[in-house]
């Protein structure tokens, strides 16, 4: 049996981990998308492949346990397991809509990005508000707290597979307490 995977990953290698039930099983054969992949020892009824991938796509496993004796070989199908390799940080094109100067002592930032993506608005470094955009790349983001001082933005997006851009400074509020009717 295969341990489910990320759906989406970043990572390398891919570790593709599993159990067998089974003591005489010795070995197991690991199989990417179809194809014979590797084979490894089982240790205590556990295994473990670190799996390089080579380019970006969706990539299939399953494993195949190898009984053998004296006379005879059996073999059982696990389940399988999927995942995204995705290593590409989403585009740095974005579009932004919020007011440059306000009275309010907060402000609705919406803009339009990746489809679905995380929008993650930083102040000072610490996090301040996020959002998950939509099938079309809208998201908004409601109530972000302005200060008398510095109300100077960094936008951050991330996909499923955890790649991330960061645009620095790129919101600027002025708050104008009191001044604007």
């Amino acid at each position: 049996e295969l341990r489910e995977l990320e759906e989406y990953s970043n990572e390398m290698p891919i570790k593709i981990k599993g159990e067998v039930d089974d003591n005489n099983i010795d070995k197991v054969v690991l199989y990417k998308n179809g194809s014979k992949y590797q084979t490894t020892d089982v240790d205590d009824g556990k295994f473990e492949y670190k799996v390089e991938i080579e380019e970006e796509g969706v990539y299939k496993f399953y494993a195949e346990s190898l009984e053998t004796g004296l006379f005879y070989s059996k073999s059982n199908m696990s389940n399988e397991v999927s995942t995204i390799y995705d290593i590409t940080p989403p585009s740095n094109k974005i579009e932004l809509d919020y007011p440059e100067e306000t009275n309010k002592k907060d402000f609705k930032l919406s803009g339009k990005v990746e489809p679905e993506i995380t929008v993650k608005v930083y102040k000072d470094e610490d996090k301040v508000y996020d959002a998950e955009s939509d099938s079309k790349g809208n998201f908004e983001i409601e109530k972000i707290t302005l200060s008398e001082k510095n109300n100077s933005f960094t936008v951050e997006q991330v996909d499923k597979a955890g790649n991330s851009t960061v645009i620095k400074d790129k919101i600027n509020v002025k708050w104008t307490a009191g001044s604007i009717n």
